[in-house]
């Protein structure tokens, strides 16, 4: 699998990671892995997926922007309409996993 990189550059200090990594107050969460950990639980084969979108929900608050949670979207190729979603804090931790639109995935909740 090819991965690509997020590059940022913080007053002249240029930081790269893998995409699906992004950094909170505590360092480095590896989103991406966690939704391949979840794949796995699911008994969801590396071959039947076909992209993985990692999506920040940030809300104003006051004078700040602040990521609510992380959603990472599952294109499945069994799946013809539809996604596979895993909904994350963004500590990371998983709140939960479900489908959308015409995708089902046997033992996971659609909506």
């Amino acid at each position: 699998m090819v991965r690509s990189a997020v590059v940022l550059s913080l007053a002249g200090l240029v930081l790269a990671a893998p995409a699906g990594a992004w950094w909170d107050e505590r360092g480095r969460v590896d989103y991406d892995g966690i939704v391949r950990a979840e794949l796995a639980k699911a008994s969801i084969e590396d071959a039947d997926v076909t992209s993985v979108a990692i999506e920040p929900y940030n809300e104003e608050r006051r004078d700040t922007r602040v990521t609510t949670r992380v959603d990472g979207w599952v294109r499945l190729a069994s799946c013809e309409r539809g996604a596979l979603v895993v909904s994350m804090a963004p500590d990371g931790r998983v709140i939960d996993v479900f489908t959308r639109g015409g995708c089902r995935v046997t033992g996971v909740a659609g909506y």
